[in-house]
């Protein structure tokens, strides 16, 4: 398969040639959405591009996928030096072909580069030996220990951006910053003792002053004692950000929240805590404490990229509730990862809505209404709850949002028909997913909403399409969504 990963690099800049148009222009056929709240609203500076992505931490742990999906996941990201091309048959013999021709032998850019994302929220992503682009610095945060902890790696272009020095100073949760590849090295075998070496958010307890935090704590029960011992769990941040060319200020919300009453979460040690007063307590706290800094911070605007674990109402396609299009995007799956969800219990609905206790398997074999629904939270109560006036008056109206996309799972899937534009195929069949957890909103400017994963899936001839959703559709897998602001 030499050539493949690059392949999916290139695809949308091959066929945007193909058709004539500039990546720009491809990159504008995607979803857009400008909500604007009053008769103005701030732009800024220069446009502000961000991308939430989830890709979970079975894709790094080598007892499950890391052999296979963490390489694809972070070439995606990163790029990769060595030039390749795979002739997409379905667009073979075209007037512009020498066009392809010259694109692959250029080296790949990689999402971070191709989309110029000035922040990026990578939650659960546990790969602490990945070298990042040198214009990214990051925070590592993590809340329970052991493999598969919750974490997110938080990165932002340090040609764009610095940290206010008053809130590194105050700051006592003590992120891991900018771990450097080959830093703490061990092999495969000590994987869990590698993963303990990424820095553990000690505060549960929301603290105005910290950077990051733990929404809640978790059921977790000791394996040698059988006794419960919670744990923090569900990491987010809060951090002030400068332009370095200009006064603009930015406070940038980052996070992995917990599922509210009534959802589902793959972890067994989960512990379900209601979304509003998390985001209330935890995050829009840290927000006014930001902005009541005073030196401008008043004025900064607010930027969220988080996996809200909550879904948005009237959204879900039927194709969710249809167990024959389920078995149908399982047939294109990795069969470990199949075999994995199949076990799961209490996934699939009844005939009277609520979750059959049989395992996915066996839930699917009788009469059944498909995926279970999640809980619902809009933008507008999002950003309620975040936004805190007080009697500096820093109150922030939501101003734009990213369009509802089905981000979340791959352990939820169903085959979809997904629209091809500008070409004579019109659709193409892969497994979609049914929850729009993964939202990026913001203070400031109108945005469009990318789905960089899906682009490429579109795009890319079948065999590498089948390719592509074996190696990736692992485990609880998101698809990654990117907003341009401004």
């Amino acid at each position: 398969m030499r050539g493949l990963f690059a392949l999916l690099l290139l695809a949308p800049s091959v066929q945007a040639v193909r058709m004539g148009v500039e990546v720009s222009d491809l990159e504008t056929t995607s979803s857009a959405h400008d909500s604007i709240v009053g008769a103005t609203l701030s732009a800024p500076s220069v446009p502000i591009n961000a991308m939430q992505w989830s890709p979970h931490w079975k894709c790094f742990t080598k007892a499950f996928f890391k052999d296979t999906c963490q390489p694809l996941v972070e070439e995606l990201l990163s790029g990769s030096t060595q030039p390749a091309f795979h002739t997409d048959d379905e667009y073979s013999g075209r007037e512009d072909a020498e066009d392809a021709d010259e694109l692959a032998s250029t080296p790949l850019k990689g999402w971070l580069r191709q989309y110029t994302l000035d922040f990026v929220n990578l939650g659960m992503f546990t790969d602490t030996k990945w070298e990042r682009p040198a214009n990214y610095d990051s925070f590592d945060a993590k809340c329970m220990s052991g493999l598969g902890p919750d974490n997110v790696k938080f990165l932002y272009d340090n040609t764009k951006w610095a940290v206010a020095p008053w809130q590194l100073d105050s700051d006592r949760s003590q992120p891991e910053i900018n771990r450097e590849v080959g830093q703490d090295r061990v092999e495969d075998a000590d994987e869990k003792l590698e993963l303990e070496r990424m820095q553990t958010v000690k505060v549960h307890n929301p603290v105005k002053e910290d950077m990051f935090g733990c929404s809640n704590m978790n059921g977790y029960i000791n394996p040698v004692t059988k006794v419960k011992e919670p744990k923090p769990d569900r990491v987010y941040g809060v951090v002030a950000f400068e332009r370095i060319d200009s006064e603009e200020k930015v406070i940038v919300v980052v996070g992995h929240l917990p599922h509210p009453p009534f959802g589902s979460s793959s972890s067994n040690v989960s512990v379900a805590e209601a979304t509003g007063p998390v985001l209330r307590d935890h995050m829009g706290a840290k927000i006014a404490h930001i902005k009541n800094k005073g030196g401008g911070w008043e004025n900064a605007q607010v930027l969220l990229i988080a996996d809200l674990n909550n879904d948005i109402e009237d959204f879900r396609d039927p194709v969710f509730d249809n167990a024959e299009k389920i078995n149908k995007a399982f047939d294109m799956m990795d069969p470990k990862a199949v075999a994995g969800v199949k076990g799961m219990k209490g996934q699939i609905r009844g005939a009277d809505e609520n979750p059959l206790p049989h395992t996915v398997g066996e839930a699917l074999a009788v009469p059944n209404l498909g995926w279970t629904k999640a809980p619902f939270m809009s933008n507008d109560e999002v950003w309620h709850y975040i936004n805190l006036p007080d009697s500096l008056n820093t109150d922030f109206p939501l101003g734009s949002f990213t369009e509802p996309m089905g981000t979340c799972c791959a352990d939820k899937p169903a085959i979809v028909d997904h629209q091809v534009p500008s070409t004579n195929v019109h659709t193409v069949q892969y497994p979609g997913f049914p929850y729009a957890f993964d939202r990026i909103m913001t203070s400031f400017g109108s945005l469009e909403t990318l789905m960089p994963l899906e682009e490429l899936l579109k795009w890319s001839h079948a065999d590498d399409r089948k390719t592509l959703i074996k190696t990736l559709f692992v485990g609880a897998f998101h698809m990654p969504i990117i907003a341009k602001i401004g």
